[in-house]
Order: structure tokens, then sequence, then C-alpha cells
């Protein structure tokens, strides 16, 4: 649930309040990929409340995000706070690239118990193959949990999707992850 103000008639620009998916990465249906677990930005349980600006171009999409916490936790010291952001040029309707960034502070993470700075920061793209069934998507992220006096956990997250639609509303998809993300 959110309410929103568009800046112009276009919708090029708009501003939100609510609670929201973060504006990170590929967003996709698949929710418990370890891509969107390991950067906590799913669409699922990790949504967020905040304020949101966004901007919609003709090849420049990006949107920021205020993250004041997910007010369904109690105590406020499980909630988060940061941003979390993406920026997207696409020179042409075949293929876009962009940008990602979260950073959040917890004072209170659930499972270690102690304060807690979370980041991940990537890049990700779309390509529509010359074939027009077949479309590529990709996303590459580099995560980074930090509990104050415990042991970080870092490294790199990466996820491949083709997705092909030999008919209108069917789709196939084949997907692979890899990464090395822990302690």
């Amino acid at each position: 649930h959110w309410i929103g103000y568009r800046f112009d008639e276009e919708g090029t620009m708009m501003l939100r309040a609510g609670r929201m998916n973060l504006p990170f990465g590929i967003r996709d249906v698949f929710h418990t990929l370890t891509i969107r677990t390991g950067t906590r930005t799913n669409i699922d349980d990790e949504q967020q409340h905040g304020v949101a600006f966004s901007y919609s171009g003709n090849n420049l999409r990006a949107e920021i995000m205020g993250i004041l916490g997910n007010f369904q936790i109690r105590p406020d010291d499980y909630r988060e706070r940061g941003y979390s952001g993406y920026v997207e040029w696409a020179p042409n309707t075949s293929i876009a690239a962009g940008l990602s960034s979260r950073i959040a502070h917890v004072s209170l993470d659930p499972v270690s118990l102690t304060p807690m700075f979370r980041h991940a920061h990537g890049l990700f793209g779309r390509w529509a193959s010359p074939w027009k069934p077949l479309v590529m998507l990709g996303e590459v992220d580099y995560i980074l949990d930090s509990p104050k006096n415990l042991p970080r956990s870092a490294g790199t997250q990466a996820m491949l999707q083709a997705d092909i639609e030999p008919w209108q509303g069917i789709h196939y998809q084949l997907m692979g992850e890899a990464g090395n993300f822990g302690p």
C-alpha cells in the first residue's frame, strides 16, 4: 500500500510513500532466489515502509527510496533504516543496463542480537535477442553484512535467466545462480 503524486502528466517523475518493494536490481517474482534473499530485496517479505522518488524518461529510469523500516515488525529496534535505489540506462528497446545500491542499518538484528549494517551494490541488465522469443536477464551483486563485534559476511551473488516466450503469455525460463556470500 502506498500513495503517490505524479509531478507531470506523462508520469516521468513520481513521489510515493507507504509500504513498497525496494528499488534494487532485477524485479522478479522468484522471491526465494539467493540473490534476492542475500540482498534482502525480494518482493514478498522484504518490503519496507518509506518514501521513494522515481524518474522514468525515454532512455533513463531511476528510483531512490528512504527506508523507514517495516512497521509490521516489533520492536522498533528490529526495523532497518537506510536507502535503496537504482539507475538504469536503455539506449534502445533491446538492451538496458543499470546500477543498484542499498545500505541499511538495524539497531538490533533479530538473529545476531547486535547492531548491524547491511550493504548490497551491483550491476544488472536485460537483453532482447534478435530472435524475438528470447530475453536474457542478469545481475551481479556485492553483499556485506557487518554486525557489531562479530565477523562480517561478505561476497558476491549472481544470477542469469533466459526467458523464452514461444507464444504470448507462455514462458519457459532457465535460471542459474552462483555466489560466494558468507563469513
